[in-house]
């Protein structure tokens, strides 16, 4: 009895500790450990500011990338539509390609968002190259007015401008801005010069050309060429034979100033030697002259009629040349 008891007990202290410890399930039941679920992308804002965009694009224009710079300035547009100097410079891409209609949309949807100096410089460049003289002087006269660190950029546009629309007055003005502010440089004589000849001051063209040539040491073949044409316009023969000879012999030298002033300087400058020639009755000389320059590209319809009086002149009254224009100006 006493033995039964005892087991009893034994039975009792066992089920009391099974209750008491609770039971451990082992770690690979249930199935083997996962690695943690992939966060669900959530939508972020966009970094890049049109800025800054903006900024990546005058950027790759600086390296020559223009491909990479118009998609730049696009993307900066596309964050903010009125961002005026995305357009301007997307703009100025499009007119150096000769995308002419792009070019101005574009500075005209500068100009509406505000009135941005670029933009009229843009807009100044577009019309002046489609022939539009007038437009572009005001665009561009608008542009410096804004802002007058722009001068120096756009002169030789306004010059050029101011020609193409045979304005002698805007010619005076802008060459006098010119000598304001370059005293020292020989070429004030050349823009106070030809604005003076375009006036039909000829006489004070040819003091303007004539100190041109000395402030240049007489090595600059533009004043001998332009101080030639002055003296075709007063009949004065020799001397312009003389001027245009000088410049004919630089020019031979590789004397490049023509340039500056016609497209055609071979052909304007063998023109206006032809025309001296005959005044003088050179005749040989003149037929020959004339018909070279009508050869490399002058007008021939500008110069056909002095080239047949070349070849009749020895039995011919000359012909006064006080108008005559030879090609390229």
């Amino acid at each position: 009895m006493r033995g039964y008891c005892l087991i009893l007990l034994v039975c009792l202290a066992l089920s009391a500790c099974s209750e008491a410890v609770p039971q451990q399930t082992p770690e690979w039941q249930g199935g083997l450990p996962t690695r943690l679920p992939t966060p669900t992308p959530t939508a972020t804002p966009f970094a890049i500011s049109a800025e800054a965009y903006y900024e990546l694009g005058l950027e790759r224009q600086r390296r020559g990338d223009l491909e990479a710079a118009e998609r730049f300035f696009t993307w900066a547009l596309e964050r903010e539509p009125d961002f005026g100097r995305a357009h301007v410079s997307r703009g100025s891409l499009a007119l150096a390609e000769g995308r002419l209609d792009e070019a101005l949309q574009e500075a005209e949807a500068a100009l509406e968002i505000e009135p941005l100096a670029k933009a009229y410089v843009l807009r100044g460049e577009v019309l002046r190259q489609r022939g539009r003289a007038g437009e572009a002087l005001k665009s561009y006269e608008r542009a410096v007015a804004m802002d007058p660190g722009l001068w120096d950029e756009v002169f030789s546009s306004r010059w050029e401008t101011a020609r193409a629309d045979d304005a002698p007055e805007t010619l005076e003005r802008v060459a006098a801005e010119f000598a304001e502010r370059q005293a020292e440089d020989p070429m004030r004589f050349y823009y106070q010069g030809w604005a003076s000849f375009q006036a039909g001051d000829h006489e004070k063209a040819i003091d303007l050309l004539t100190r041109g040539v000395e402030a240049s040491r007489g090595e600059t073949a533009l004043f001998w060429y332009l101080l030639g044409r002055a003296y075709i316009e007063i009949e004065a023969w020799e001397e312009a034979i003389v001027s245009l000879e000088t410049a004919r012999d630089m020019l031979q030298r590789q004397d490049t100033s023509l340039e500056l002033h016609t497209e055609l300087p071979v052909a304007s400058l063998f023109g206006a030697l032809g025309q001296a020639y005959l005044g003088a009755y050179r005749c040989g000389d003149a037929e020959t002259m004339l018909a070279y320059a009508i050869s490399v590209g002058a007008s021939e319809a500008e110069l056909g009629d002095d080239l047949e009086r070349a070849r009749i002149c020895p039995t011919a009254t000359p012909v006064s040349f006080a108008t005559a224009t030879p090609s390229g100006q």
